[in-house]
């Protein structure tokens, strides 16, 4: 085994947790459906530990085939360090937010749409079939309910979420049909 082949195992090693970690990441920010701060806290430690096992790896081969010089491969390795504690704060900010995207899932127009709770939202109408997210700030202990007109012009009100704290942000979708929405 040559330096040469350590360093490429190393920057395998780096390269692949980086990718996993940055589209878990992605995939969270993005609002796509499954658990990903899930993924994203059992990942970070895993990650860590194949890291530091190749990066141990490495050494004692190094120090077996008395291969001489630095390792580039190790500096990008431990370039995912402060990668993860940036990931790892990112997922906490995004945990204050609550991702609602409303859904239209009628045959009629509604407007005047009012999200109020936690904090106040507007949007100022939803054509059948169309949606929209909101990102709503949970700043302390809350709930969240929706107000809308419908084409008759009366207001329909409902609950998106019975309560929300601090670290409970997620993505949602909310049926105006109301099929489909989570019980509260």
């Amino acid at each position: 085994m040559t330096k040469k082949h350590l360093n490429i195992i190393g920057y395998w090693s780096a390269s692949l947790t980086f990718l996993i970690a940055s589209s878990i990441m992605f995939a969270h920010y993005m609002g796509f459906k499954g658990d990903f701060e899930q993924y994203g806290i059992i990942f970070i430690p895993l990650a860590f530990l194949i890291n530091f096992s190749v990066l141990i790896l490495i050494l004692i081969l190094a120090e077996r085939k008395k291969i001489k010089g630095p390792f580039r491969s190790i500096g990008a390795m431990l370039l995912n360090i402060p990668v993860a504690f940036f990931y790892l704060w990112f997922a906490m900010y995004l945990s204050s937010y609550y991702r609602v995207t409303v859904m239209n899932d009628t045959s009629s127009r509604i407007y005047a749409i009012q999200i109020d709770g936690c904090d106040k939202k507007y949007i100022s109408e939803l054509e059948a079939g169309e949606s929209e997210t909101v990102w709503i700030k949970i700043s302390s202990d809350c709930s969240l309910s929706i107000a809308y007109k419908n084409t008759n012009g009366k207001f329909k009100h409902d609950q998106i979420e019975g309560y929300l704290t601090n670290g409970m942000g997620r993505p949602e979708d909310f049926h105006i049909s109301g099929r489909n929405n989570p019980k509260i």
